[in-house]
């Protein structure tokens, strides 16, 4: 496993597991997230995130290129 640099154009790769995490929010608290967003709504979101000033998104990859996890986060100066 190794860990890479991911640029807002590859946002898409964590869009699997992003939508695994969404659909666990949703059970647990429904009123605030919903049910089935749209694919295309999540990678906009995530594309978009991943594009802001600061924004790092760092994924986990299998040696088959498989994202197996991801971190992104942001360094406010």
């Amino acid at each position: 496993m190794q860990i890479v640099d991911i640029p807002a154009t590859g946002a898409d790769r964590l869009l699997p597991l992003l939508k695994d995490l969404h659909a666990l929010h949703a059970a647990h608290q429904p009123s605030r997230h919903l049910a089935a967003p749209a694919e295309t709504e999540l990678s906009a979101r995530l594309t978009d995130w991943v594009a802001e000033d600061g924004v790092t998104a760092l994924p986990a990859e299998s040696p088959q290129d498989a994202v197996l996890g991801y971190a992104i986060y942001q360094i406010e100066a």
